[in-house]
């Protein structure tokens, strides 16, 4: 079959979020003009002495891809020629299926940063040992509060996983002959994070029950944006099944991506939950919330003390 004839007989996975129609047009150019704001405000966090973590620089990226993408999907919404280009389509599901993963890693991040950082104070008391203290941190000095440094070391064990979530990273092509494959990488990606992301969790959970000192505020802020991601993975696993003709994208049936109700879910619960991610990593100072420092927390375990 030539290539300039529409292929009606190969199915393939429908494109998450449709192909741009114009009522996607209005959404596009208001996340797009978002999203410049929240790369204003990261990039200048980056920038700032006080502020300064290397660890935002891919949201950096991010959040300028994310303006690209958004202005790309506003003008091929009002350009019928585009709407069902190949690459252009290639384009937009490849950056919506890692833009949330890599949102998972970076709040695995500042998670390990957060719960790796040292807590020992002195103790205006004597401390009283417990069973945890000393399982934890058997040689904690007289006069201070326990540093924990063997719980550190755990958490640098759970929480030194994401490069093993980047392998489910997307890199796909809207292929018909290809179909199966195509939707197979879809579901592992979206399935290896969201486990991520269920383990993001029970870290949180553990880390409020069992660390002692961790501020209380930064948890919370990791488990919403942990939340959202979740929303994202979630939302992508319900609609994979979904299939449509290879020559058919504009196709507006049920399950194609393309119908009012099903854009409605797409910008409510793909768009709007990373959108909100990146605008909870711009309000605060990441570096001061999560003790990122300059680099995060990059150790795997803590440094001999000097004898």
């Amino acid at each position: 079959m030539s290539s300039d004839q529409p292929n009606m007989t190969h199915q393939i996975p429908a494109p998450i979020g449709g192909i741009p129609l114009p009522l996607d047009f209005a959404p596009s150019i208001l996340f797009s003009i978002l999203y410049a704001a929240v790369f204003i405000v990261i990039a200048w966090r980056v920038y700032r002495p006080d502020s300064r973590c290397f660890l935002l620089v891919g949201s950096v990226i991010g959040a300028l891809e994310r303006v690209v993408f958004f202005a790309l999907r506003a003008y091929a919404a009002q350009h019928e020629g585009l709407r069902a280009n190949r690459e252009l389509q290639v384009y937009f599901q490849t950056t919506l299926a890692a833009g949330f993963i890599t949102h998972a890693q970076l709040v695995l991040d500042l998670l390990r940063s957060l719960l790796a950082h040292p807590r020992a104070r002195p103790s205006s008391t004597p401390a009283i040992a417990t069973s945890s203290d000393i399982e934890l941190n058997p040689r904690s000095a007289p006069g201070t509060e326990p540093d924990y440094p063997q719980l550190r070391y755990y958490v640098r064990q759970a929480c030194g996983l994401p490069g093993l979530v980047m392998l489910g990273a997307v890199v796909l092509g809207i292929d018909g002959s290809h179909a199966a494959l195509v939707r197979g990488i879809w579901y592992a990606s979206a399935g290896i994070a969201l486990g991520m992301l269920v383990w993001i969790g029970a870290v949180v959970g553990w880390a409020v029950c069992r660390v002692p000192r961790v501020p209380r505020w930064p948890i919370v802020w990791l488990a919403s944006m942990g939340t959202l991601a979740a929303i994202v993975a979630i939302y992508r696993l319900g609609v994979l099944h979904c299939s449509t003709p290879l020559g058919g994208l504009e196709s507006t049936a049920s399950c194609s991506g393309n119908t009012p109700g099903e854009k409605a879910e797409f910008w409510i619960f793909h768009v709007a939950p990373e959108f909100l991610i990146a605008a909870l990593l711009a309000a605060v100072n990441a570096r001061q919330m999560f003790g990122t420092g300059l680099w995060g927390d990059i150790k795997g375990k803590d440094p001999k003390p000097v004898k």
